[in-house]
């Protein structure tokens, strides 16, 4: 028997574990030989569709920067400000105090009533102008129904409408009564033209009857004429009876001949007395279209004569520009004259209004302007909670002043902040001398602009001459 020796226990393991090892070795070898080689072609065909996809991206990208606008604005730091001003209660003529109708300290309302100024003057001046321009309208009226040959006059509501006042009637009735009496007048001026004209006519066909009895008359001694004459040679007649008819025929040819003439002067004289008729119209509608002229220019100065006593009588009546406290109430100037734009009192208003003021770069002074919205951003509210304020440049000064602390010049701008209802609880927050972002409003660019701007200023700036 045949003894074999084995190897040992630690032995044996590490021959186990490098066999398995080998032939993990093996099998992936053996894997990988047979997975598939992935085609060039695939390759390729993914790196197009990414350069697609890229050049895809830059063309939106390109057309979004080159057609969208973008809103553009000129940015200017600030602080929120209190305007704050006593307004002077001031009147434009001036004139006597007759009543002051508050006292110091007291709070005024917005249009409440302060003091009265006595109107006696105005209100005589405002009575005779109204009682001219009734007179001038009832005057237009008539002209108008003379104008147009009507039987009445249609006076305007103005006038109808005030039939109270005892000035209207009194215009009314003057004109009534005129025209009455004018066309009275013109009526009697043509009926003596037409009378005289009848008279001509009268005469003219006594004229031509006569100038038709003087005509066969003639024929009568004519023919007789010759008669005598022929009888006369044969020594049948005596000749003084021959030259009695020849005087007799030239005596009725010169009445014939008068009666021509006066025929022609007559209808002459109705020819004229005619054309007279006629320029007597003429000058009639003439001189009314002269009067309506003239009066209407009256009425249209006299309608703003009264329109300025109106308003004086009006502000006659001193009320509260704003509500605010009274002070520097004169109550010396009761019943005493008020100067022209002299001050009455003061009026310190009870809120006082909050503004935005700015400091403007010299460089964007040429792109703010008045009235230009803007929007304002308050640095000491939560930005992403608080929205925007709203506002315009109200003010924006003529002349750059210099910062004393920087020296930096700058244009002072004032935004008038607009409230509205859903910004209401951010107004009341609102205090004195918080910063501010102001965005003044300029228009719109697109995003290839803002690019291209700063590289199309060099390009601009290198073909100059230096």
């Amino acid at each position: 028997m045949s003894v074999v020796d084995l190897p040992s226990a630690p032995a044996d393991r590490s021959i186990v574990q490098e066999g398995r090892s080998g032939r993990l070795i093996r099998a992936m070898a053996v894997d990988l030989q047979e997975l598939p080689e992935r085609p060039r072609s695939e390759t390729a065909k993914l790196v197009r569709w990414g350069a697609a996809l890229v050049l895809v991206l830059f063309g939106i990208f390109g057309l979004w920067a080159a057609t969208v606008p973008l809103a553009s604005a000129v940015i200017a730091p600030g602080v929120v400000k209190v305007l704050s001003r006593h307004r002077a209660v001031q009147h434009l003529e001036g004139g006597i105090v007759k009543a002051i109708l508050v006292q110091e300290g007291e709070q005024a309302e917005r249009g409440q009533l302060l003091a009265r100024l006595d109107t006696t003057q105005i209100e005589a001046n405002l009575g005779v102008l109204e009682t001219k321009l009734f007179a001038d309208l009832a005057t237009v009226a008539r002209l108008e129904a003379e104008q147009a040959g009507a039987a009445e006059i249609a006076f305007p509501d103005e006038l109808q409408n005030n039939t109270t006042s005892r000035e209207a009637r009194s215009a009314m009735a003057a004109q009534l009564s005129e025209f009455a009496a004018r066309a009275t007048s013109l009526q009697g001026e043509r009926k003596l033209i037409d009378q005289q004209i009848a008279q001509l006519e009268d005469a003219i066909r006594g004229f031509q009857s006569g100038s038709e009895g003087l005509a066969r008359q003639l024929s009568y001694l004519q023919e007789e004429i010759k008669d005598s004459d022929f009888l006369l040679a044969k020594g049948l007649a005596r000749k003084p009876r021959v030259l009695a008819l020849k005087r007799t025929q030239a005596d009725v040819e010169a009445r014939i001949a008068a009666n021509a003439s006066s025929l022609a002067q007559s209808r002459g004289k109705i020819a004229e007395l005619e054309d007279r008729r006629r320029q007597t119209s003429y000058a009639w509608l003439e001189d009314i279209a002269k009067q309506s002229h003239a009066t209407r220019e009256r009425i249209s100065d006299t309608r703003y004569r009264i329109a300025a006593a109106q308003d004086m009588l009006r502000r006659s009546e001193i009320r509260a520009p704003e509500a605010g406290t009274i002070v520097g109430l004169n109550t010396r100037s009761l019943n005493a004259v008020l100067n022209p734009r002299e001050t009455l009192l003061d009026i310190v208003p009870t809120q006082d209004r909050l503004v935005v003021e700015g400091e403007v770069k010299p460089s964007d002074r040429n792109e703010v302007r008045l009235g230009q919205p803007a929007r304002v951003r308050v640095l000491a509210f939560n930005s992403r909670r608080t929205p925007m304020f709203i506002g315009a440049v109200t003010m924006v000064t003529a002349d750059a002043l210099v910062d004393p602390r920087s020296g930096k010049p700058f244009y002072k701008a004032e935004v008038d902040l607009r409230q509205t209802p859903e910004l209401g609880p951010y107004f009341a927050s609102l205090q004195p001398g918080m910063p501010v972002e102001i965005f003044v409003e300029t228009g719109h660019r697109t995003f290839a602009e803002y690019l291209l701007e700063p590289l199309m200023l060099r390009v601009r700036r290198a073909f100059r001459e230096s």
